[in-house]
């Protein structure tokens, strides 16, 4: 009973980190593929062009951390529901912490 208890925080703590750091993790490396520092004609492109392939490896670290997630959670139905909430929960928390950042 203890035990479980435990389990069932430390899923929960997983997923408000992971719908909370995870998306800004995603987001940073959207922002490597899509907003580079310079534009293709000037001279800097090179140097900023690398970071491009740092977005697509953050995006794809995400999405297999979320992937095994959801897959060592699916035994019980519990589990992987505590981790859904969580995950909504962290994800609204980053919106409402980015809304307010920028209200600021």
């Amino acid at each position: 009973m203890f035990r479980t208890g435990i389990r069932k925080i430390l899923i929960a703590l997983h997923g408000l980190f992971q719908g909370f750091v995870g998306l800004w993790w995603s987001l940073v490396g959207i922002v490597f593929i899509t907003h580079p520092d310079s534009s293709p004609e000037t001279k800097d492109w090179e140097e900023d062009e690398m970071f491009i392939p740092f977005g697509y490896v953050m995006i794809l670290i995400y999405l297999i951390i979320l992937a095994v997630s959801f897959f060592g959670f699916k035994k019980e139905k519990s589990d992987i529901i505590i981790f859904i909430i969580s995950l909504a929960v962290g994800i609204a928390g980053f919106f409402g912490f980015a809304f307010i950042a920028r209200a600021l």
